[in-house]
């Protein structure tokens, strides 16, 4: 009996100690199993964040972007060239710094203007610093859209554990999405090139232009760094506030280069919930969750928070990070029309000219009246006024005249003097006395009258049958007309040309004005300038010329007074830091290409940035942010404004002989007498802008002429 009792008591024992370890086990498997679904929820919870986090800095989706239109002044028409890919149109949080950059530029650029006496530079500057305000309000509204929970969603899993029930976000709180501003000072995504710096300029006064001292991030990690020729190989620094005195303060968002995004400790994330400016977007975000055990109903949920990261996953993804640049930004390079040339101008070389031969150095030519339209000349001096004194005197001879004076006994032959009936017909050679029988007027000697300044009768009504006689080529003749019907003649051409006109026209004086306004400039043909060319005898004497060849025409003669600061190397040295902000990695040669574009007189061209090749380039094309601004730098700065100036009269107009043809290839001049002090002026001004509206400067050549009127007189 009791080794039976002793059995039913141990098979007691054992049963009951089963049982308990079956409910205990029972128990453990749904202990594990509301761990488990915790721990599920916890790491969905997590990659939720994370995934805010990544999309956040997408250039994909409109719900993380801003929308950007240069057609529509409400939409940052100044920072569409930083979208990337420009087709999106969007500026999201990966490329926002890109236009904090601009701004800061624009900004430095401001700044220098200044002070070189601008007085519209800061105001433009501000309205960038106004505009990124605007852009940078409404990406933080962006993303704190409690829509971007959306991205949560996309990644949470079910909790097998829970009886795979869905992880969603947890609308049941207040705070479920929260945005924070962590890890201030940290990197931006962009960084600076010295050369893009208008502080580089040499002349540039210390500290303007120049990066504050607080804008950049010192990290020890050499692969946190931007390429090695950057500027202090450092990015710009985030929620710092970087202050450009005189125009304004820009703050760029820490958006970690080349690291991940990653979770943050929800302590350290609630500790950076104040925004350092109320228009700063976030570049943290925290997200609260919520799922349900399927067995007790209980709902469990978790927090995490991740921070942003910038990074290129592979060659085919878009850029992380960024020189700072104005990548819309453009140069203007303007040659103004020319003039058209008097009417009735003609391009005659004028080498056979009578005033090159008999009216040039004497003896000259002897004309006497003879009827009503008739006349004897000569240049036979004497033999013209021999046949005056012999026919005025009395005598024995055959003809009633004293035979003692006959002209052909003292040398003077008959077939040297010409005769005429008509005015306006070429004179033929005597044959006979007949004629010259009729020559009772002393003559005159048209040389002595051009001498003395006192062309007139009886010189002006011969003078087309005197060159008909001497076979020389009438001072009015035809010529091909070259006015063009793109004017294509500075003001000094224009002046040469009326001379040159006048001349051709037989008029015996001109009075000449320097025209008013401003023409194109074009170049010598030999290279020289204004105040020792070698002129070419007609009009135009300035012909195209590139970019270089002009700067050198202006910088290379006497400067006008007041303009002895400017040089062709500050012109260059200013424009090719402009060309660094629109492309801070172009290379010397790359830029120094640019200025051997040729530019005739009425075009205007454009160095920008060609999106397809990633080159600078110069087109009469307008680039796609051209809005027609005017530059909003000094227009009178001495260092970037040049202007020659030199005489023009026996310089450039009514040019005598002196190893090369006068004007007209005459002997000596047109015209040999000259009153009056005409000036021509070559001028290239080069005029700064900040950068507002994308338009970085404009260069701009000119011809003018000034002085009293001039008046030319006495044919050679």
């Amino acid at each position: 009996m009791k080794s039976r009792r002793r059995q039913g008591a141990t098979l007691g024992l054992v049963a009951v100690c089963v049982l308990v370890i079956i409910v205990v086990g029972i128990g453990c498997f749904f202990l594990a199993k509301i761990f488990g679904g915790g721990r599920e929820v916890a790491n969905a919870t997590d990659a939720g964040a994370l995934n805010i986090a990544k999309n956040v800095m997408s250039t994909k989706d409109a719900n993380v972007g801003v929308f950007i239109d240069d057609s529509d002044p409400s939409k940052y028409p100044d920072f569409v060239q930083c979208a990337d890919p420009l087709p999106t149109k969007r500026i999201t949080l990966l490329t926002y710094n890109r236009c904090v950059a601009q701004a800061l530029l624009v900004a430095l650029n401001a700044q220098a203007e200044t002070a070189a006496g601008s007085t519209q530079a800061n105001g433009n500057a501000a309205k960038v610093l106004a505009e990124l305000t605007r852009l940078g309000t409404d990406l933080r509204a962006k993303l704190q859209d409690n829509q971007l929970t959306s991205y949560f969603d996309k990644v949470a899993n079910d909790t097998r554990m829970w009886g795979n029930n869905p992880v969603k976000v947890d609308t049941s709180k207040a705070n479920t999405y929260v945005t924070a501003f962590m890890k201030p000072k940290q990197s931006t995504n962009v960084y600076f090139y010295a050369a893009s710096l208008p502080g580089s300029v040499p002349g540039t006064p210390s500290g303007v232009g120049d990066l504050p001292s607080n804008w950049n991030t010192q990290t020890a990690s050499a692969q946190l760094k931007p390429p090695a020729s950057t500027y202090q190989r450092s990015y710009l620094a985030g929620y710092e506030n970087i202050v450009v005195p005189g125009v304004g303060s820009i703050m760029g968002v820490p958006v970690f280069p080349q690291q991940n995004p990653h979770l943050v400790a929800k302590t350290e994330f609630d500790a950076a919930a104040a925004a350092p400016a109320t228009y700063i977007p976030p570049n943290a975000f925290s997200v609260a969750s919520s799922s349900t055990e399927s067995k007790s109903g209980v709902v469990g949920g978790a927090v995490a928070a991740a921070i942003v990261g910038a990074v290129k996953l592979n060659t085919a993804n878009n850029n992380y990070d960024w020189p700072a640049a104005i990548p819309g930004g453009y140069i203007e390079i303007q040659n103004p029309a020319g003039n058209t040339l008097p009417a009735g101008y003609r391009g005659l070389d004028q080498s056979d000219n009578i005033f090159n031969w008999e009216l040039y150095n004497g003896p000259g030519i002897e004309v006497a009246p003879v009827g009503a339209d008739g006349a004897a000349y000569t240049t036979n001096v004497g033999a013209v006024n021999a046949w005056a004194d012999y026919n005025n005197s009395t005598g024995a001879d055959t003809n009633g005249h004293d035979p003692a004076l006959y002209p052909p006994t003292l040398g003077f032959a008959n077939n040297t003097i010409f005769t005429t009936t008509q005015s306006s017909a070429a004179g033929t050679t005597a044959t006979n006395d007949a004629f010259l029988l009729t020559i009772k007027n002393k003559p005159v000697n048209c040389l002595t009258l051009l001498q003395q300044n006192n062309w007139g009768y009886p010189c002006d009504k011969f003078l087309s049958s005197m060159e008909g006689a001497y076979g020389r080529t009438p001072v009015s003749g035809a010529g091909t007309d070259p006015r063009d019907s793109l004017p294509m003649y500075s003001n000094v051409d224009l002046v040469k040309g009326q001379v040159i006109a006048a001349f051709q026209s037989g008029a015996k004086s001109v009075s000449i004005s320097a025209p008013s306004g401003t023409s194109g400039l074009g170049v010598y043909p030999n290279g020289v300038y204004g105040s020792n060319p070698t002129p070419y005898f007609d009009a135009p004497i300035q012909r195209t010329g590139t970019i270089d060849a002009l700067l050198d025409q202006v910088t290379g003669a006497t400067a006008a007074p007041g303009y002895t600061n400017c040089t062709k190397a500050k012109i260059i040295a200013s424009m090719s830091e402009r060309c660094y902000e629109i492309k801070p990695d172009a290379t010397p040669a790359e830029i120094a290409a640019l200025w051997q574009q040729d530019l005739p007189m009425g075009k205007t061209f454009y160095i920008y940035l060609d999106t397809t090749t990633n080159k600078l380039i110069i087109s009469e094309t307008q680039p796609p942010t051209y809005k027609g601004a005017t530059p909003d730098g000094n227009p009178n700065d001495t260092n970037t404004v040049c202007v020659s100036q030199y005489g023009l009269t026996g310089n450039l107009i009514d040019v005598p002989i002196g190893g090369t043809p006068a004007d007209l290839n005459l002997h000596e001049v047109p015209y040999e007498n000259h009153s009056g002090n005409l000036q021509g002026q070559d001028h290239a001004t080069w005029v700064l802008s900040s950068g507002y509206q994308n338009l970085l400067g404009k260069l701009q050549f000119a011809n003018t002429t000034t002085g009293n009127v001039e008046n030319f007189s006495r044919p050679n």
